[in-house]
């Protein structure tokens, strides 16, 4: 962290320290609603390095969604010339959900059961399509050498010449650990708030076993006291050990700026808000608003709410959707 005395992490290359980076860490990726949050947040908390460019890593548990996000970086990177298409609308909550509803039919109520009912009914074939394309890729993207290898990027030397973001995805799920962990999430569950942890399959939906990334260390090996970063957080009550463990090993002042939802009761928040806050890290609650742009930061960054605006009016939402 830029502001907070902390002892350097030095480059994996040799003794040669990497240059001073901008660093976005989005926990919790889901439908690439937050990716661009770095550019929200850097207007609110200006970074001391306002001009040179985030390097951006995503993680992301649930494998139904990992194809759709590598594709979606491969287009934020400039490696394809359009975001990739899906008839599913791409939401993190039923509140969010509801927002679309309108767009497929499903805006006659304001209860939401029926709404979901109807959401499920209209887009049956298309659930069912993405949940089998998931499931044939889970296997491809569980991979300890592909997540070693994307996890790796980060301890690499930059250069400084370039402004243009660069974006990482990580199929992971974010703990306090490296080890496994089983999960919980259909198709229907990826538009309603996605996948849980589900150790004794108490939850009657699709399981998968997934890998999960020890994040306090890796934070800690890959980026430095010098370093500019934000992380936003919605792990599902992984913020408790991930932040817990970065208090205790005293590293949580790496991080700058933090966007997070917390996942308890507002007195067990507060305290572990408090414990964080201490590091000099300049939390931001989800459902507020944002200091000198008032940008309303409610889940999703603002430049994927200008994509949603026009979802239901494009061509091919018409043609391949209705």
């Amino acid at each position: 962290m830029w502001n907070v005395l902390f002892p350097s992490v030095l480059s994996r290359l040799g003794s040669t320290r990497v240059p001073p980076r901008n660093v976005y860490i989005d926990l919790g990726v889901n439908w690439c609603n937050t990716l661009q949050l770095h550019r929200d947040l850097a207007d609110a908390f200006p970074p001391p390095r306002p001009t040179q460019r985030f390097e951006v890593y995503g993680f992301e548990a649930s494998p139904l969604l990992h194809q759709y996000i590598d594709d979606y970086v491969r287009w934020l990177n400039g490696k394809t010339p359009s975001a990739p298409f899906t008839c599913l609308p791409r939401s993190g909550s039923t509140v969010h959900l509801a927002t679309f509803a309108a767009s497929y039919g499903c805006g006659h109520t304001n209860n939401n059961t029926e709404m979901r009912e109807c959401m499920w009914t209209k887009l049956k074939s298309h659930l069912e399509e993405f949940e089998l394309k998931g499931i044939a890729y889970a296997c491809a993207y569980n991979s300890s050498s592909l997540i070693s290898k994307r996890l790796e990027v980060a301890k690499m030397k930059r250069s400084a010449g370039s402004r243009i973001p660069q974006y990482t995805f990580i199929p992971a799920a974010a703990s306090d650990k490296d080890s496994f962990a089983t999960i919980a999430g259909s198709a229907q569950a990826m538009i309603r708030g996605g996948s849980h942890i589900d150790e004794d399959h108490k939850l009657e939906e699709l399981n998968f076993r997934v890998r999960t990334v020890d994040i306090p260390t890796w934070i800690a090996e890959s980026f430095t006291s010098d370093d500019f970063v934000q992380v936003k957080m919605d792990v599902e009550g992984a913020e408790f050990a991930i932040l817990n463990s970065m208090v205790r090993q005293k590293t949580a002042g790496l991080i700058d700026v933090l966007a997070w939802e917390c996942h308890a009761n507002r007195p067990i928040c507060s305290k572990l808000k408090a414990k964080v806050a201490a590091f000099n890290v300049t939390i931001v609650d989800e459902m507020s608003r944002l200091p000198r742009t008032g940008y309303f930061y409610d889940g999703v960054d603002s430049a994927t709410k200008a994509r949603e605006h026009n979802f239901s009016h494009t061509s091919d939402f018409k043609k391949f959707c209705l």
